[in-house]
């Protein structure tokens, strides 16, 4: 009914049907009223305002799972640099670059992480 009442206009008077032309009738009674109109704004306004939240929370929860993926993925660089350095013996460079995030970034580029 709603897709009618938006895109219903006088040039679909090719239609001979009785029910065609009482619910056109219907259709032009309900695009002249005011209360009508009032609510049909009063709704479409509601539906922007949902779909808008619903886009934002849509949003959120992407930059929150990137987030996550990029923690994880950060924390499985850091681990193989821990074990890396463990293997060769550079325990005091483990303690480094957790001291020093340029340090550790030095690291992770001298491994290839």
């Amino acid at each position: 009914m709603l897709y009618l009442i938006e895109h219903t206009n006088d040039h679909g008077k090719r239609y001979q049907s009785e029910r065609v032309r009482k619910l056109k009738e219907s259709v032009r009674t309900i695009q002249n009223s005011e209360e009508v109109g009032v609510r049909y704004m009063q709704a479409w306004e509601e539906r922007l305002m949902y779909e808008r939240e619903a886009r934002e929370a849509g949003r959120e929860k992407g930059r929150e799972e990137g987030r996550e993926e990029g923690r994880e993925e950060g924390q499985g660089r850091i681990n193989l640099l821990i074990l890396k350095l463990s293997e060769l013996g550079r325990m005091n460079d483990i303690t480094r670059a957790a001291k020093d995030r340029s340090y550790q970034e030095e690291l992770l580029r001298e491994f290839g992480l």
